[in-house]
């Protein structure tokens, strides 16, 4: 019986923290890509990106 609660209690987590922690990680490559995008010499774009943004 304890061990049917426990998977039922990880059956309502695994949404939770899947909806939680993928969010985290779209948004971590996606700063990850703007940064190596940033970084990207297109015509002397680069430093003038990279002086604004910091």
């Amino acid at each position: 019986m304890f061990a049917v609660d426990q998977v039922i209690v990880a059956l309502w987590f695994l949404p939770v923290v899947f909806f939680i922690i993928l969010p985290l990680f779209v948004a971590c490559f996606g700063m990850l890509y703007a940064m190596f995008d940033a970084f990207k010499p297109v015509k002397g774009q680069a430093s003038r990106s990279l002086s604004t943004t910091s």
